[in-house]
């Protein structure tokens, strides 16, 4: 199967949010086409999903742009399309259209589908920050697919408080089990210098 890498896009203000695009781009620039699935999701009280797991550039650029807030934008629609979707492939193993997918898509799809109500679950039971809840849930969830996963989640200045430390390790342990990468990036324009050492 391709390797997995998940965008996952915290709330950003106008210039972030442009940055992170770009940032994304550059992403999907760098990696090649074959054998490599990407998903994009936004953090939005819970994790949303804009686009599921696919090699289909096109679809991701677009994905990319609405969950940054692009002219054409209309996030609600587009995430209860791309969840409407990923239900049907999850519950189904067919897309909404009827066509069958392989079983190892409807694996992932079922996976993605448990990692929204994880964070929604663990917003609400540990009143923790929707971003570190999105996170951990990512963590926990893609345990379930084997091999390395990548999470790549843009930020805006990564402020964490001691409140935030516990459940930073808990992260941390998730990930580490589950063999998947968390790569933050901080998309405030003015830290910008720092993470392109990191994208080389």
């Amino acid at each position: 199967g391709s390797r997995l890498m998940t965008l996952v896009f915290d709330r950003l203000d106008p210039a972030a949010a442009k940055n992170a695009g770009e940032i994304a781009e550059r992403i999907l620039k760098m990696v090649p086409e074959s054998g490599f699935s990407f998903s994009v999701l936004r953090i939005d009280g819970r994790l949303r999903l804009f686009q599921g797991f696919t090699a289909d550039r096109v679809a991701l650029r677009t994905a990319i742009g609405i969950a940054n807030g692009g002219k054409q934008a209309d996030p609600e629609s587009a995430t209860a399309q791309a969840e409407k979707k990923l239900i049907a492939v999850a519950q189904t193993g067919a897309d909404a259209s009827g066509v069958r997918v392989v079983a190892n898509e409807r694996t992932v799809a079922q996976v993605m589908l448990a990692t929204l109500e994880e964070s929604q679950r663990i917003v609400q039971e540990q009143h923790s920050l929707p971003s570190l809840s999105a996170l951990l849930a990512l963590a926990r969830t893609q345990r379930q697919i084997p091999g390395r996963k990548v999470v790549i989640y843009f930020a805006q200045g990564l402020h964490v408080d001691s409140n935030s430390n516990d459940m930073l390790l808990s992260i941390v342990g998730a990930a580490n089990r589950a063999g998947v990468s968390i790569y933050p990036i901080d998309a405030n324009p003015l830290s910008m210098q720092a993470d392109q050492g990191m994208l080389a």
